[in-house]
């Protein structure tokens, strides 16, 4: 019991705090506060845990991110190579697809053929959304 009132009695403090006087603050003034509990937050934590703080060496740093380094040198390594290949600027679409997949209808050409395989408008189903369901 001795333990649940005092947080009892914070958590109704920090609920009238909230609710009472941090809505008619400016955000200037949140804003400091908000970096001031941080920076009291960080403050406490390495006062608590002042072990966790102690740098290792450049050698066992590289050893635990070694596999992310990798990556990171693989991805940038990639990019560099199409940069070298394509000149710096991409290739346009049309030099990459050929021709005879790009459907007619896209191209430009007014073929009666759809783009799903020449099902032609004279085939459509009829509209669920309208009103009058007729076939047209």
């Amino acid at each position: 019991m001795e333990l649940f009132i005092p947080s009892l009695l914070i958590l109704l403090l920090g609920a009238i705090v909230c609710f009472v006087f941090l809505p008619r603050m400016s955000p200037y003034t949140l804003g400091l506060l908000a970096i001031a509990l941080f920076i009291v937050g960080v403050w406490q934590h390495y006062s608590m845990f002042p072990y966790e703080y102690m740098l290792p060496s450049l050698s066992e740093t590289l050893k635990d991110y070694s596999g992310f380094i990798m990556m990171a040198a693989i991805i940038l390594g990639i990019i560099v190579v199409l940069m070298v290949m394509f000149g710096g600027s991409p290739p346009s679409v049309s030099s990459i697809i050929p021709a005879s997949i790009i459907p007619a209808s896209i191209t430009g050409s007014n073929s009666s053929k759809s783009i799903l395989g020449g099902i032609n408008n004279s085939m459509r189903r009829n509209n669920l959304a309208s009103t009058s369901f007729k076939t047209v």
